[in-house]
């Protein structure tokens, strides 16, 4: 699949502190030709952002030590040198309320679980469309 890319493959983190949900998500990102690495929990996910930045983040809304939300504040604090980073919920909240929060806090995207691989593959390939639009500005 690699040699379909559109783009160049991404540089995804997931952030997911269920340990089957967080490989499954690891492998649909793998097969679908993009880098991947996984945290358990938002405290992680944030400290792996600071050491490698990731190109698009997936994360799950409640995790211990940090939750998704407050990740997702950090990312868009932190980018202060006009880098990116792309930011997708993927949660079990399904309701008006929780999508607008994350939105307000700067996330890109919000999708319900469980997400299948036709529906990741069109989250990635938005993210690296709007990633490759920002880089050329």
């Amino acid at each position: 699949m690699e040699d379909r890319l559109p783009y160049r493959p991404l540089k995804v983190l997931v952030a997911e502190d269920d340990a089957a949900s967080r490989e499954a998500l690891q492998k649909a990102v793998r097969m679908l030709g993009h880098d991947c690495r996984a945290a358990r929990n938002g405290f992680d996910a944030w400290h792996m952002q600071l050491d490698e930045r990731a190109d698009v983040i997936l994360s799950d809304w409640r995790m211990p030590r940090m939750d998704g939300l407050e990740l997702c504040r950090r990312t868009r604090a932190s980018e202060t040198d006009g880098r990116y980073t792309y930011f997708v919920f993927l949660t079990d909240f399904n309701d008006h309320d929780h999508r607008n929060e994350g939105m307000a806090a700067g996330a890109d995207d919000y999708r319900s679980k469980p997400i299948d691989l036709d529906d990741m593959q069109g989250r990635l390939e938005s993210a690296a469309r709007a990633l490759s639009l920002r880089a050329k500005r």
